[in-house]
C-alpha cells in the first residue's frame, strides 16, 4: 500500500494520492484534500489548511465572498470595515476599499456622502460639483440638469446670467426681474429690498435740499455739503451754477467804463476811460477830458476854454491892425496845433431860413445858449445832432440850439431858424500866432477887405481830437469915401468968368489921392438920378468943374460928385446949387460981416432990382 506497479516495478504514490496493496495506480484524494506521498488509503487524505482568501468548511476550503477576506488557514472570512468592499477571495484587510459612490454622492474618508443643495455628482465622484452661478438644486442631485435658477431674493433681479444685485438708488422685491428707481431725489444703497430703504441723502456741495430732493444752486450762488439753501456770492462776485464754496465766486471782467479793484468793479473817474476787462483806467492826457465811466478813447475830447479878446470885431478896409484874438485855457497849447478859420459861406446867415410862429422840438439847455445868432448858427453847424435855432420869447438876445432826434417844427410864438441851403465852399484856415501875452491871433493884414468879413473860430487839433470855439463876428467895413462940396451954393454971373464947382474927396485917410478921372461932377435930375457928367479937374486936391467965361443960364441946377474907387461908386450927399445971375445996371448990395472974416459969412443979402 502506498505504491503502485509500473513497468519498472513499484513506485511511490505522489502527494495528494494513495494506493492500496497490489494497486496498479494511485488514487487522487478527494477534491481539496491532500495526503503525503506514499499514502496507503483514503483515510490518509485530509483537508489541508486553507490558503489566504479561503476559509475551512466541512466540505473543505471555500473562497471568501465579496466584501470579506481571510488569511492562511482561516476557518472563516473577515468582513471589510463598514462602507468598504473587496472582491471575493481577498486575502487581507488592505484589499478592502471604499466602492465608487453612486450619482448624488461623493467619496469621503468615511465613505460616500450625499451632495448638499445647489450641487450634484455623477457615479464614482469623489466630490460634488456646484450648480452654475445663481442656480440651485436639491441635495443628492445627480447632474447639472438638476440645477435651476431660483426666484431672486429681494434686493436682486433676474438677468440672463442669473440674479444680480440692484444698484444704488434702486430696490427690488423677491422674484423681481428688474429694479425700481427710488422716488425723485431719494437714494438707497446697493441691494435695497424695498422703497422704505430709499431716503433723501444729504446734498453734496453745489446742491441744496428741497421738498423734491437736492437741486443745483443757480449762478452767482454756492453751497457746501448738506446745505438746505444756497448762499449768494459776496458783493458783485459771480459763480457758475453748482458752485461748492465761496472760493468759486469771482469778480466778472468789468465792462467798458469800469475797472477791477479788490472790492470789485468801479467806475472810471472823469478824464479817464477803460475798455472791457480792464484792471485800470487810462488817462485821457493833457488838455483832454471825458465824463466818468467813459468806455473808449473816443470819449476823450479836448477840454479847452476859448475866450475871445473882442467878441465882435469892426475893421475898416485897408486899415492895418485888424486882429482876431482868443485866449485859451489851460495855457501852454503849442501854436502848431492852433489855427484860426473863416467859416465858409454855408455858415452865414443867408444859408438859414427864418420860420415865424414855429417851434423846434428837441433837447436844449443852458449849455446850448448863445447871445447872438451868428455864434449860435456856427455852433449848430458844428454838431451832427443840431436841427436848428430858437430865439427864446422871453429874451431878444438869447439863442438856443435845438438838438436831439426829435427836432420838429410846431406852432409857437418863438422864432426859429433852420438850414435851408448848404454851400459847397470850405472853411479858410490859417495858422494862429501865439503872442507874448498868451493870446492866439490872426492878423488880417494891412490890406484887409470887406470879403474878410464873416464868422471866425479858433480850432485846436491834437491827433484825431478837435476843439472849436464859438465864433467871433468880424465886420470889415468898406473904406470911407468922404465927398464934401467946397461951396454948396454957387452964383455964376453973366459974362463974368471963373465960375466953377469944387469937391474935396478923402478915401480912408487919404486926402485927394485919387486921379481926376475917378471923380465926375454931374447934374442932378428932378427924379434924383444923375444926369450929364463931366470929368473933374484936379487942382490942389480939389476936384472941380469949370463952366468957363461964357457961362449962360444953362448951368443953373443942382450938381453932385460921383467918385469911382475900384468896383465902388459913391455919390456925394452934398449938392451944389448953381444959380445964374444976369447983368443989372442998378444993383444994391448990403453985407454984414463978423469980426473974424476968416471964419464965415454970417449974412449976405443981395437985392437985385428989376
Amino acid at each position: 500500500a502506498g505504491d503502485y506497479m509500473t513497468e519498472g516495478g513499484c513506485e511511490e504514490c505522489d502527494a495528494d494520492s494513495y494506493s492500496g496493496d497490489g494497486d496498479d495506480s494511485c488514487t487522487a484524494c478527494p477534491d481539496d484534500m491532500v495526503s503525503p506521498a506514499g499514502s496507503g488509503s483514503a483515510d490518509d487524505c485530509y483537508y489541508a489548511p486553507c490558503f489566504a482568501g479561503d476559509y475551512m468548511t466541512s466540505d473543505g476550503c471555500e473562497e471568501c465572498g465579496e466584501d470579506t477576506y481571510s488569511g492562511d488557514a482561516a476557518d472563516s472570512c473577515t468582513a471589510c470595515d463598514e462602507g468598504k468592499i473587496s472582491p471575493a477571495g481577498s486575502t487581507a484587510g488592505d484589499q478592502c476599499y471604499y466602492a465608487p459612490c453612486s450619482a448624488g454622492d461623493y467619496m469621503t474618508e468615511a465613505g460616500c456622502e450625499e451632495c448638499g443643495s445647489n450641487s450634484y455628482s455623477e457615479d464614482g465622484a469623489i466630490g460634488c460639483e456646484s450648480c452654475p452661478y445663481d442656480m440651485v438644486s436639491p441635495a443628492g442631485s445627480v447632474n447639472a440638469d438638476d440645477c435651476y435658477y431660483a426666484p431672486c431674493p429681494a434686493g436682486e433681479y433676474m438677468t440672463d446670467a442669473g440674479c444680480d444685485a440692484c444698484g444704488e438708488n434702486l430696490y427690488s422685491a423677491e422674484g423681481a426681474s428688474s429694479c425700481t428707481d427710488c422716488p425723485t431725489g431719494k437714494v438707497s444703497p446697493s441691494g435695497s429690498s424695498s422703497e422704505d430703504q430709499c431716503y433723501y441723502a444729504a446734498c453734496s456741495a453745489g446742491d441744496f435740499m428741497t421738498e423734491n430732493g437736492c437741486e443745483e444752486c443757480g449762478e452767482n450762488t454756492y453751497s457746501e455739503d448738506d446745505a438746505d439753501t444756497c448762499t449768494s456770492c459776496p458783493g458783485e462776485r459771480i459763480s457758475p451754477a453748482g458752485s461748492g464754496s465761496d472760493d468759486d465766486c469771482y469778480y466778472a471782467p468789468c465792462s467798458a467804463g469800469d475797472y477791477m479793484t479788490e472790492a470789485g468793479c468801479e467806475e472810471c473817474e472823469a478824464n479817464t476811460y477803460s475798455e472791457d476787462g480792464a484792471d485800470s483806467c487810462t488817462e485821457c492826457g493833457d488838455y483832454m477830458a471825458s465824463p466818468a465811466g467813459s468806455s473808449d478813447s473816443d470819449s476823450c475830447q479836448l477840454d479847452l476854454t476859448f475866450t475871445p479878446v473882442v467878441p465882435e470885431l469892426d475893421c475898416t478896409e485897408n486899415v492895418a491892425g485888424c486882429y482876431v484874438k482868443w485866449t485859451i485855457a489851460p495855457s501852454g497849447i503849442n501854436a502848431k496845433y492852433v489855427k484860426i478859420c473863416l467859416l465858409a459861406d454855408d455858415t452865414e446867415s443867408d444859408s438859414w431860413c427864418e420860420y415865424e410862429d414855429s417851434y423846434l422840438g428837441g433837447y436844449s439847455s443852458g449849455t446850448y445858449n448863445y447871445d447872438n445868432l451868428a455864434s449860435a448858427q456856427a455852433a449848430c453847424l458844428g454838431r451832427d445832432d443840431c436841427g436848428g435855432i430858437t430865439q427864446e420869447p422871453y429874451s431878444d438876445d438869447q439863442y438856443t440850439l435845438r438838438v436831439g432826434p426829435d427836432v420838429v417844427a410846431s406852432p409857437s410864438e418863438e422864432t426859429s431858424w433852420i438850414i435851408c441851403e448848404t454851400g459847397d465852399e470850405e472853411d479858410t484856415c490859417i495858422a494862429a500866432v501865439l503872442n507874448s501875452d498868451d493870446e492866439y491871433s490872426l492878423n488880417l493884414g494891412d490890406d484887409v477887405e470887406p470879403e474878410d468879413s464873416g464868422l471866425y473860430v479858433i480850432v485846436v487839433t491834437k491827433g484825431d481830437k478837435t476843439a472849436t470855439s464859438d465864433s467871433v463876428v468880424v465886420d470889415v467895413a468898406e473904406e470911407t469915401i468922404t465927398i464934401t462940396a467946397v461951396d454948396t451954393e454957387i452964383y455964376c454971373k453973366e459974362t463974368i468968368g471963373d465960375c466953377s464947382i469944387g469937391f474935396t474927396v478923402v478915401v480912408g485917410t487919404t486926402d485927394g489921392g485919387l486921379p481926376a478921372s475917378s471923380v465926375e461932377i454931374c447934374t442932378l435930375e428932378e427924379n434924383g438920378e444923375t444926369g450929364e457928367c463931366s470929368t473933374s479937374v484936379k487942382e490942389d486936391n480939389v476936384y472941380t468943374l469949370v463952366f468957363g467965361d461964357d457961362v449962360t443960364d444953362d448951368v443953373t441946377g443942382d450938381y453932385v460928385a460921383v467918385v469911382t474907387v475900384g468896383d465902388r461908386e459913391e455919390t456925394s450927399t452934398d449938392e451944389v446949387d448953381v444959380s445964374f445971375l444976369t447983368k443989372q445996371e442998378d444993383c444994391v448990395c448990403t453985407t454984414t460981416w463978423i469980426d473974424d472974416r476968416a471964419a464965415a459969412v454970417e449974412e449976405v443979402a443981395l437985392v437985385f432990382l428989376e
